[in-house]
């Protein structure tokens, strides 16, 4: 992990970074934006999402902070709640109870799979955490192409319907 990948700062106007009410937090590609203790808008990569102000006065002058004041692009509540819980879930926030994660890839597996070739070992090595999702995306597609329905179906089937009555 490097210095930069979580980044906690104060993205209103106070006279004091010290003032806790619009707080944002970076985790990798995820920033979150507060208002006091309520997420009101993030962006996920070069994406950002903003709620439309259901709360206070206050609130409202820490959205337009965040989006310069457009309010047309805000969006509704029930929206934003929703797109925020598949982003939380998506980085793994949140539990998800409609799906597990099979696998995820490492440098060091890299490092392990390429282990004698030293033309990309020396890749692997410069390779940032969007390179190592872009692969991880690349290999998620190719899987789901190639092996998933067959290997859910047997693996589900020995698992869960072999030998148990009906």
């Amino acid at each position: 992990m490097r210095e930069n990948d979580i980044k906690i700062w104060n993205y209103g106007d106070y006279s004091s970074d010290n003032y806790g009410s619009s707080r944002a937090i970076k985790i990798g590609r995820l920033t979150l934006y507060f208002s006091y203790d309520t997420i009101v808008a993030f962006s996920d990569g070069y994406k950002r999402y903003v709620c439309q102000n259901v709360w206070s006065k206050t609130t409202g002058k820490h959205l337009n902070w965040i989006d310069g004041g457009n309010k047309e692009g805000r969006l509704p509540y029930e929206e934003f709640k929703q797109k925020l819980e598949e982003t939380l879930k998506k980085y793994n926030l949140i539990e998800n109870d409609n799906e597990a994660i099979i696998t995820k890839v490492s440098k060091e597996d890299l490092k392990e799979a390429f282990k004698d070739n030293k033309k990309a070992l020396k890749i692997i090595e410069g390779m940032d955490s969007d390179d190592l999702q872009r692969l991880a995306e690349r290999m998620a597609n190719d899987y789901i192409e190639q092996l998933y329905w067959d290997s859910l179906k047997n693996i589900f089937t020995e698992m869960f319907l072999e030998g148990k009555e009906e």
